[in-house]
């Protein structure tokens, strides 16, 4: 009698369970990056003039609207603006107060 039996599973038979894995984990991944991109605000596009405006003219409105675009949830570009309006605002208010 041949009492050998094959123990080892095939390599069809791994490379079928990781294909299953690995479309489990792309399908997580999707549905993350769709609910990050879900979670973003838009910026307006009037309080960004606004936040510009306030910050050339050296007040405190501009700080705030860039500080709020850096810290909220939205994406890279507003958050750019939102250090661009923070900067040209510390800049005039340093000029404003030397006069």
């Amino acid at each position: 009698m041949d009492n050998e039996y094959k123990t080892e599973p095939t390599t069809d038979a791994l490379a079928g369970f990781s294909d299953e894995n690995n479309e489990d984990k792309k399908s997580e991944q999707d549905n993350s990056e769709r609910i990050e991109q879900s979670n973003i605000k838009e910026a307006s596009e009037g309080w960004i003039v606004a936040g510009f405006i306030l910050s050339v003219l050296g007040g405190w409105g501009g700080l705030v609207i860039g500080a709020n675009y850096v810290r909220g949830n939205y994406n890279k570009e507003t958050k750019n603006k939102g250090w661009i309006m923070i900067v040209i605002g510390i800049v005039m208010r340093g000029i404003l107060t030397s006069l």
